[in-house]
């Protein structure tokens, strides 16, 4: 009977294992992140302005993205990569202590105005932060790992995600009866904040897991120089 082993289903070498950590627990928090927000700027706005403004809510939301991603692109393209990690961690404290915060101002009494207001800054810094997240853990897996790598790992990752997207759904099914609406929000910075070691850690210091070539490649090719040599 063939022995069932993890390595083998992984297909995670020793050298990678470290920056596979790395990634897959940025996507999961970010994930978290994401779904979560987006799950509860939708509540409040069929909570506060009714149903009939949902259809508006998604032409609000991509407006919202579009100028979150517009507003990181510009910004972070003229940073270096260690600024870049600076000013994302502290724009994502930033944007976590509002959506915190913010959603204790907006009360049963509030005018349509300030929900909408309220929903389109929640999106716009959401959209900021993650465009900033994807572009740097695009960036650092091309560092990192080669093609083979990526062939490889890149389906983990992309587990991870959707294992995170599947429990920030168990997690708000399971808490929006108990847990008051505040603290569903300041969850969505804890995720953020969590998110934040992984995404500023420097690859500077460390070597990249480059696979190193295969013995009979060398080999191969040193017996073609040797057919190939005119001595």
């Amino acid at each position: 009977m063939r022995r069932w082993d993890v390595k083998q289903w992984f297909r995670v070498e020793p050298a990678e294992r470290p920056w596979v950590l790395l990634m897959s627990g940025a996507s999961f928090f970010l994930t978290a992140a994401n779904v979560l927000l987006w799950i509860l700027l939708q509540t409040l706005l069929i909570k506060r302005a009714g149903v009939e403004w949902f259809p508006a809510f998604y032409i609000i939301s991509s407006f919202a993205i579009l100028l979150g991603a517009w507003l990181s692109s510009r910004l972070f393209a003229r940073l270096r990569s260690n600024a870049q990690s600076l000013v994302f961690g502290s724009a994502a404290l930033l944007g976590s202590i509002a959506v915190a915060l913010t959603q204790h101002l907006i009360t049963d009494q509030s005018s349509i105005g300030v929900v909408l207001a309220y929903l389109g800054a929640g999106l716009v810094v959401n959209s900021a932060c993650l465009v900033v997240a994807n572009d740097k853990l695009s960036v650092l897996a091309g560092d990192v790992f080669n093609t083979e790598q990526l062939q490889r790992v890149q389906p983990m990752i992309t587990s991870v995600a959707v294992v995170s997207s599947a429990l920030a759904g168990v997690v708000l099914a399971g808490f929006s009866e108990s847990v008051p609406a505040a603290a569903l929000f300041s969850l969505v910075a804890v995720f953020i904040l969590l998110a934040l070691p992984f995404l500023t850690v420097s690859r500077s210091s460390q070597q990249p897991p480059r696979s190193s070539p295969r013995p009979h490649h060398r080999k191969a090719c040193v017996l073609d120089c040797a057919t190939c040599s005119p001595m």
